[in-house]
């Protein structure tokens, strides 16, 4: 094999990084049409997150005003800071105009990992920056109760093998009047006579 590998112009790329399941913000740096398995023409949003990793979304060409795929693309403009009223305001966005619109813009993303052995796919999922708060918070909150959650099994099994540390109650009995001391004293002077008076 006669080659050689040159690596002192190369642009190294991050795109295997890894990422948590979690909200974060990323920005678009490319965007171009494929098409579906089905042959449906689709958009390519490619993303790049903080840490340098790159993670790609489709989303389908609508075929119709009316095609449910409008409500990802109204979430897509929103996640990139397009406010409803601006995207009423466009009119008709043509799909030559798409990368001018999203590329270098920052984006809210919901993502979670896939899991090849349960068979889920890698979700990447652009939300509203409403959405993206609350996820965040909602986060947050797991996170702040998992140490909590995590410890109650072993602070139940702590108070399992606790030693019984309760002090026995000795047992007092009175003598009925016919036996008791003095033959007719009834209740209160056996009671007297337990306690030496």
């Amino acid at each position: 094999m006669n080659f050689t590998l040159d690596f002192s112009q190369h642009q190294f790329k991050s795109g295997g990084a890894g990422l948590d399941d979690g909200f974060y913000q990323a920005q678009v740096t490319g965007m171009e049409q494929t098409f579906a398995s089905s042959g449906r023409p689709q958009m390519k949003f490619t993303m790049t997150f903080p840490n340098g990793a790159n993670r790609n979304e489709w989303i389908t060409v609508p075929q119709s005003a009316a095609d449910r795929v409008m409500v990802i693309w109204q979430f897509a403009f929103e996640s990139a800071g397009y406010t409803t009223d601006q995207l009423q305001q466009m009119g008709q966005i043509s799909g030559e105009a798409l990368p001018g619109l999203f590329i270098g813009r920052t984006v809210h993303i919901e993502y979670k990992n896939g899991n090849k052995e349960l068979g889920k796919a890698m979700r990447v999922k652009l939300i509203t920056p409403f959405m993206y708060v609350r996820g965040r918070k909602a986060a947050a909150a797991v996170a702040a109760a998992a140490p909590a959650v995590a410890a109650a099994p072993a602070v139940a099994a702590a108070i399992a093998a606790a030693p019984d540390l309760s002090i026995p109650v000795p047992k007092v009995v009175v003598q009925s009047p016919s036996t008791g001391f003095g033959g007719n004293g009834g209740g209160a002077s056996a009671l007297s006579a337990l306690m030496g008076q």
